[in-house]
């Protein structure tokens, strides 16, 4: 799952795709209608590469990639709570997805945005498995470390 050109402009709806960018310019297109936006130094850019969610069990997080796969997994067993389900409802959803995640710090708010940034995400075609890429580099950090 490659999310390096996959960006949130804060203050927008949706996700871009970076197209092209210089020292002082970013050209980003918009997954939900494809238009082009120019964004220069006073937006507020979100990667989403570099998105971590509060963990108990982790003091750096949990990364985003792994949260969409949990999600991932969990709906094709079962759908997504509705846009306006209770909170109690989105929390023990995204519990089960992700049972690590840290109640106190990870609101219901930053929940439905993650719900629905995944949605977004399937509905542009994304693939939330693992290129082969991503598992050779995995099994290349795990056979670094020390036993």
């Amino acid at each position: 799952m490659d999310l390096s050109k996959i960006i949130h402009i804060q203050g927008t709806q949706g996700l871009h795709r970076i197209i092209s960018q210089t020292e002082k310019v970013v050209i980003a297109e918009s997954l939900l209608d494809k238009k082009r936006v120019p964004i220069t130094n006073g937006y507020g850019l979100i990667m989403l590469e570099g998105l971590t969610i509060f963990s108990h069990d982790n003091q750096d997080g949990i990364h985003l990639t792994e949260v969409l796969k949990a999600i991932h997994e969990k709906v094709a067993t079962e759908p997504l709570p509705d846009k306006k389900a209770n909170d109690f409802v989105v929390k023990d959803y995204f519990r089960a997805c992700v049972p690590s995640y840290d109640e106190a710090k990870v609101y219901p708010s930053i929940i439905r945005k993650l719900f629905s940034w995944y949605l977004l995400l399937k509905d542009t075609g994304f693939n939330f498995e693992e290129t082969e890429e991503e598992m050779a580099l995995k099994e290349g950090e795990a056979s670094d470390s020390p036993q």
